[in-house]
């Protein structure tokens, strides 16, 4: 099959593509595919040498298929098809495009290829696929960019791309798949501090009820970005009455209880945040926020939480009710 690839015959060529490219959505094939010599043919036909397009197809379908294996990147991208995917992205053929765009989402998922798609200026062509109709390159590329979101490096040069606007419109998608992606991507990106940089432009996308929804959703991608995004939001204090006022309050202290790690350290963040002003604090307290972020403590010995919590107990205990002031001063002690 692999001799086929470079018969004189078109249709030859085009069967023995896709047959490989079948092949090659099995693991166990892969190796053997490699090492039979399939990689220069396919990307010779990828890149549309026979000047068919279902070849070019089937070739780059193949392709995609063997990076979906981190061990065969090495040997993919110094054969050249990291830079043939990033060229195939500005495609006219949608099928030929997402198929791309799917082989730069496996790639980027790679920490050592993602200095290469920077270079090869893919930022620009994925932010635009995030922007278009086509729900499959948008889930394509909203999936490249949250591997290309994990690298500290490239958070802010994502932001300054012009990702964030086309992101948080996905963020409210009616495809589960697509708007799982975005949240996770913007997980990521919220470490670079962009949530709180554009703080109006999260709240204007998404707003507070929405991301209280997220918050009480079981699923955990979507619980942790209502929290990330609520605990940024209230480190500004313009936001505070919003939060408060659209029921954010008490899903914040109910869920503290049972959510991961990573979720209740953004609760704490945002309790603490909305303890830090005075207006807020005896309703913090009533909903039972002082207990719940004590338990927090106990229970995950986690130091930002513990930082976070130590700092709303601060702000709590000048609330004029004498007997939480008692059990504040207490559990302080003990803490």
């Amino acid at each position: 099959m692999v001799a086929t690839l470079r018969s004189p015959d078109v249709m030859c060529q085009r069967y023995a593509a896709m047959g490989i490219g079948n092949l090659a959505t099995h693991l166990g094939n892969q190796d053997k595919i490699l090492q039979e010599g399939a990689l220069e043919p396919l990307c010779d036909l990828a890149s549309f040498s026979n000047g068919d397009l279902e070849t070019q197809r089937y070739a780059c379908f193949a392709l995609v298929n063997a990076a979906c294996a981190r061990q065969n990147h090495p040997q993919l991208v110094q054969a050249g098809v990291l830079r043939l995917f990033v060229h195939l992205m500005d495609a006219d053929d949608v099928e030929l495009r997402n198929s791309a765009t799917f082989g730069v989402a496996n790639f980027s998922s790679a920490v050592e290829n993602h200095q290469q798609l920077v270079e090869e200026d893919c930022l620009p062509r994925l932010v635009r696929l995030v922007a278009t109709d086509d729900p499959e390159a948008q889930l394509r590329a909203v999936a490249a960019l949250r591997g290309l979101a994990v690298d500290a490096n490239l958070r802010p040069e994502i932001v300054d791309k012009g990702a964030l606007p086309p992101l948080l419109k996905l963020a409210n998608s009616e495809d589960v798949e697509v708007q799982q992606e975005v949240l996770s991507c913007l997980c990521n990106l919220s470490l670079s501090g962009c949530i709180s940089a554009e703080h109006s432009q999260f709240i204007a996308a998404v707003d507070v009820r929405k991301l209280v929804s997220f918050l009480c959703s079981a699923d955990t991608t979507y619980r942790l970005f209502g929290a990330v995004t609520l605990g940024n939001l209230a480190s500004k204090e313009e936001h505070h009455e919003e939060i408060i006022g659209k029921g954010a309050m008490e899903p914040l202290i109910t869920i503290s209880n049972s959510a991961d790690l990573e979720t209740q350290r953004c609760i704490a963040y945002a309790l603490c945040n909305l303890a830090s002003n005075e207006d807020n604090r005896r309703s913090l307290v009533t909903e039972g926020g002082y207990v719940c972020v004590c338990v927090v403590v106990v229970v995950v010995f986690v130091c930002v939480v513990f930082v976070c919590v130590v700092f709303v107990c601060g702000n709590l205990c000048v609330v004029i009710c004498v007997w939480y002031l008692c059990v504040c001063g207490n559990l302080c002690v003990t803490i």
